[in-house]
């Protein structure tokens, strides 16, 4: 009797500590899911972050472009004001000489 219930102790000892082993494993095993999820949530958010920061960019750089482009289009129309006078006297003096040549046709 007495080597059976030791036997038994030993068995349900060792039933015990199988238990306790595979729920150690069961722990490690999600405490490693939840790292890897954890990992890949901070990998989504990294990618995230780096779409919206190529996004600022690329509108950085058109706006950059827009501005150019409206300092171009300032300068050119500046120009355009600054010729305008000469122009006009241009074609006021080409319009007297037509004027005159009718003249001297007549």
């Amino acid at each position: 009797d007495a080597s059976l219930a030791a036997v038994t102790a030993k068995a349900m000892e060792m039933a015990a500590e199988a238990a306790r082993a595979k729920r150690e494993e069961a722990a490690r095993a999600e405490e490693a899911r939840a790292r890897a999820a954890a990992e890949a949530a901070e990998a989504a958010r990294r990618e995230a972050e780096a779409a919206r920061r190529t996004e600022r960019q690329r509108e950085a750089l058109q706006r950059a472009d827009l501005e150019r482009e409206r300092q171009e289009v300032r300068l050119i129309m500046s120009r355009l004001e600054a010729e305008a006078p000469k122009l006009r006297l241009a074609a006021r003096k080409a319009s007297e000489a037509v004027e005159a040549s009718e003249r001297q046709v007549e």
